[in-house]
């Protein structure tokens, strides 16, 4: 989800630049509708809110092992 035009390119896998695509597809949608809903009670900051602080803590989250399907992982 941080990798640009050009590092997709370093990967010379159509279907891992694919992947990585889909993956920032899924984390603007979940920021947007997750912004939006927070946006309605005064009690967030702006800051509190901010879309670099929700891709912190959606990284951390989605990069732990709660769920793989990889053999030999979890």
């Amino acid at each position: 989800m941080n990798w640009d035009e050009e590092d997709l390119e370093w990967l010379q896998d159509v279907t891992l630049a694919e992947d990585a695509l889909r993956g920032q597809e899924e984390f603007m949608k979940s920021w947007e509708r997750l912004y939006k809903v927070l946006c309605q009670y005064k009690i967030f900051r702006p800051k509190d809110i901010s879309m670099m602080q929700f891709k912190w803590v959606y990284i951390l989250t989605t990069n732990r092992c709660f769920s793989s399907n990889w053999p030999a992982v979890c």
